[in-house]
């Protein structure tokens, strides 16, 4: 790993490309998984819980993207993940999902229950909550099992309509707000910009349509362009050092 920081190489494009595969492979399996996130599921627990055909998961839920606090973004479909949720969203609820999802992307939102996951829209409202944590595995295995008879994989999104320009201006309106609120540091305010274009799937056109491998493209191109940037090289590095997250 220090090699890679000093060569500026974090993510090697191999493992960036197999973490997809594998994981757009459990979403197209021909039978159903279900994730158990017991109290944490961050970064690339995160895209594996989103990529899952359903969750169970207990009251305590610490769930969120944190790539953004090294200087990257998710690279394993959580953006793809976050932009299908959107154009799915009814008509009505499209623009606040948006919002809420890049907002938690850009603060590193983590839940702090279930229900908050639900609302930040992490958790969809067919995931099960148990009460009782011990019961977690077994919750889980009873509700896969409940899938399987007549189980169908989504098929592969392939002209997915994303709000282009217009929704690319609106996430940069609101990544000035929260810069001038102080809630993000201008380097934060950087990376949103390479968040918005996938989100967005374009800050020029109209209405671009993509498909789900499109927008991995995207995650993959926007991925490589910030790890050659000097700041996520100091961010990453300092993480590694102390621990701790650099607000540069």
């Amino acid at each position: 790993m220090k090699e890679r920081i000093e060569r500026r190489k974090y993510l090697n494009d191999n493992a960036v490309n197999a973490l997809q595969r594998v994981l757009c492979k459990i979403k197209a399996s021909p039978k159903p998984f279900v994730a158990a996130p017991f109290r944490h599921a961050l970064g690339g627990g995160m895209e594996l819980c989103l990529h899952c055909h359903a969750r169970v998961t207990t009251e305590e839920l610490f769930m969120g993207f944190v790539e953004l606090g090294v200087g990257l973004i998710p690279a394993g479909g959580g953006l793809k993940e976050c932009a299908l949720r959107i154009a799915n969203a009814a008509a009505d609820d499209r623009e606040k999902v948006m919002l809420a999802l890049f907002e938690a992307l850009l603060l590193q939102t983590v839940s702090q229950s279930a229900e908050d996951a639900r609302a930040l829209g992490f958790l969809q409202r067919s995931d099960l909550v148990v009460d009782d944590p011990t019961q977690l595995p077994a919750a889980a295995k009873q509700h896969c099992l409940a899938l399987l008879p007549g189980f169908s994989p989504p098929p592969p999104a392939s002209n997915i309509r994303l709000g282009g320009e217009r929704d690319y201006l609106r996430l940069m309106s609101r990544t000035e707000t929260l810069l001038k609120a102080g809630r993000i540091s201008p380097y934060d305010a950087i990376i949103a910009e390479h968040i918005a274009c996938i989100l967005a799937g374009s800050k020029t056109e109209k209405a671009p349509f993509l498909s789900e491998t499109g927008l991995l493209i995207l995650e993959n191109k926007h991925t490589r362009e910030l790890q050659m940037q000097e700041k996520t090289y100091r961010r990453i590095e300092n993480f590694v050092k102390t621990g701790r997250m650099l607000r540069n």
